[in-house]
């Protein structure tokens, strides 16, 4: 996909999302919902399955709506109620915690490590769900303080144990149980300060500066707001106790321009909300399941079989590649490299395989897709022949 392409896409997702926006004021349906049925809309054409830029996109993310929450956080309804969003966000979560960890261990019968797990996965409030719906949510302007600073506060508690309890379920972790709380309690403590430290270098900077223009002062602060988790993150404290933290004393402090400063952050939220709920509605490619060699092949079961046969020069490779479909769910399928056909040279022998699914599948047609490269292709391979036992051979011309 071409640069420019990216920028028209990007910008007919961004524009159909405050669209979505506006349709969620008018229903009353919560806007990040239609944020993830917009993504979901957008994975019918785009597949994507890279775990590793999803959570940079996802920690990205959560910065920013931890920063617009923080901004926008009035330090005179959260004051009263500090103290119980605290425990809220701490032994409360504790508690809910160790209640789906007993669920998941007694009843479900997962290990304790998952358990652990899946307690502290689903534990915590959503921090961009409540700064999204709340404010728009007639309740108690002290109820709805104590929610938003307890979600604003646990994500940097429930991100560290996640992180331990995967690394326990992975068995890559020898510490104990009250070590890992520990450090999770250390760390948290950390964040906190350094958030409280560099909100207030900050404030001090932004008051003092004369910038040479009135929007450079939104983006000092959000630049401040990011150095903390940066600087967290770097001390192996809580960032993301950090990056809120710091918010607040930023969004709370008498700065230049300061209404301009939390409209800036309100619209870096939403942009980061757009982008985090439309990629949880992206869908990765199918999984391929791995034959059983000792399973019957099922591959006369597949139907409208499309494949197609080329050399990749560069790699002198040939490239056997296309789709079928399975006639339920679960199948698992491949092509396999078979013999060189020497009595009709070059023609390269390919095998189709299926295995249908045990036990009782959704009678659902499935697209399945197949693939397979042969490293140091003949340069005068002509055709290439699918076989597949119960059905007639199919020969490919190379392109």
């Amino acid at each position: 996909m071409t640069l420019d392409t990216m920028l028209l896409a990007g910008a007919g997702v961004l524009l159909a999302a405050l669209g979505a926006a506006r349709l969620s004021s008018s229903v009353g349906l919560p806007s990040l919902l239609l944020f993830l049925f917009l993504g979901v809309g957008v994975g019918l054409w785009v597949e994507f399955d890279d775990a590793a830029l999803a959570h940079d996109l996802g920690f990205s993310a959560l910065v920013l709506i931890l920063g617009e929450g923080g901004f926008t956080t009035k330090w005179r309804e959260m004051r009263p109620i500090l103290s119980l969003a605290g425990l809220l966000a701490t032994v409360g979560i504790g508690v809910s915690i160790v209640a789906m960890t007993l669920f998941g261990h007694l009843v479900l019968g997962l290990d304790l490590a998952t358990a652990l797990l899946l307690g502290a996965v689903t534990a915590p409030t959503d921090s961009a769900a409540v700064f999204s719906v709340l404010r728009r949510v007639p309740i108690p302007a002290r109820l709805r303080a104590i929610l938003e600073a307890e979600s604003g506060l646990n994500d940097a508690p429930v991100v560290l144990l996640v992180s331990a309890a995967t690394a326990w379920a992975l068995g890559e972790s020898t510490e104990s149980p009250p070590l890992i709380l520990g450090m999770v309690l250390v760390e948290l403590a950390g964040g906190l300060l350094l958030g409280l430290a560099i909100g207030w270098l900050g404030a001090r900077v932004l008051k003092r500066i004369a910038l040479p223009a009135s929007g450079l002062y939104p983006l000092g602060a959000m630049g401040w707001a990011l150095l903390a988790y940066g600087a967290g993150a770097y001390l192996h404290v809580s960032g993301f106790a950090a990056v809120y933290i710091c918010a607040v004393v930023l969004g709370n402090s008498d700065l230049p321009h300061r209404n301009a400063t939390k409209s800036f952050a309100e619209g870096v939220g939403r942009v980061a909300q757009i982008g985090l709920f439309g990629k949880l509605g992206l869908r990765p490619p199918p999984a391929a399941i791995p034959i059983d060699p000792a399973k019957p092949n099922a591959c006369n079961k597949l139907a409208d079989v499309k494949l197609a046969a080329t050399i990749d020069k560069a790699t002198n490779t040939l490239k056997v590649s296309g789709t079928a479909n399975a006639p339920v769910a679960g199948f698992a399928t491949a092509l396999q490299a078979g013999p060189l056909d020497k009595m009709n040279p070059p023609t390269q022998i390919v095998l189709l395989r299926a295995n249908a699914p045990d036990g009782a599948t959704p009678q659902v047609v499935t697209p399945v897709t197949l693939s397979l490269d042969i490293p140091n292709a003949q340069p005068a391979y002509k055709a290439v022949r699918v076989a597949c036992p119960g059905v007639p051979d199919v020969e490919l011309t190379v392109g």
